[in-house]
């Protein structure tokens, strides 16, 4: 079992932040003005994953103040939402002492400067595959996925498996992985490879 395995199995929550992470980090506008965010469905399939399988909850930290961020945690009954949040040190110590856990039993995955702070905290941090430099250099796992396109879903798929290992084998497990190229954005698309058995659940994440 490597390090991060064992801090991965220490984890009873996880932490993300949303622009970045759970988006590709655009923000969209209407001719009226109204914002718009584009979510994966597979980091919501992640979300659900994480609970039915390893007892993990799941919880949203931003910057922020997102109307469809907000809905997006409501369709994943994501209750630890954190909007506008300017001092995420403090947000995240309120979260332990709220939750009675340690610091290393949270994870975290960010991908700016103002995700630095926290991920230098928590029990175990993670970033997107196009997070800042300086994110990249401290984070304790750095994602194959880009943000929006898998990475969060990545990291749960990471933390799962190091929390249901059982007799040599995981239950559930799929290392999802989408290549990315060196020139852009990855292929969304549905390669034999890209499959992950699922137990039954919804499907509309």
């Amino acid at each position: 079992m490597t390090n991060i395995d064992k801090k991965a199995a220490q984890i009873k929550l996880l932490l993300t932040d949303c622009d970045g992470v759970l988006t590709d980090a655009g923000v969209y506008y209407t001719a009226h003005g109204e914002e718009m965010k584009r979510f994966s469905m597979r980091d919501g399939m992640g979300v659900e994953r994480l609970r039915k399988l390893a007892n993990v909850e799941v919880g949203i930290v931003t910057g922020e103040n997102s109307l469809p961020v907000a809905r997006r945690a409501n369709k994943l009954n994501i209750t630890e939402l954190h909007l506008g949040c300017k001092d995420k040190v403090r947000t995240l110590l309120t979260i332990a002492e709220k939750n009675r856990l340690s610091l290393d039993e949270i994870a975290f995955i960010g991908d700016d400067l103002n995700d630095e702070a926290v991920l230098k905290m928590v029990g175990l941090s993670a970033c997107p595959a196009d997070a800042m430099q300086e994110i990249k250099d401290i984070a304790d796992y750095r994602c194959r996925n880009y943000g929006g396109h898998g990475a969060f879903r990545e990291f749960a798929e990471l933390i799962i498996k190091a929390k249901t290992v059982n007799g040599g084998g995981v239950i559930g497990h799929s290392s999802l992985v989408i290549d990315v190229p060196l020139n852009g954005i990855p292929p969304m698309t549905n390669g034999p490879n890209d499959q992950c058995p699922m137990t039954p659940m919804s499907n509309d994440q």
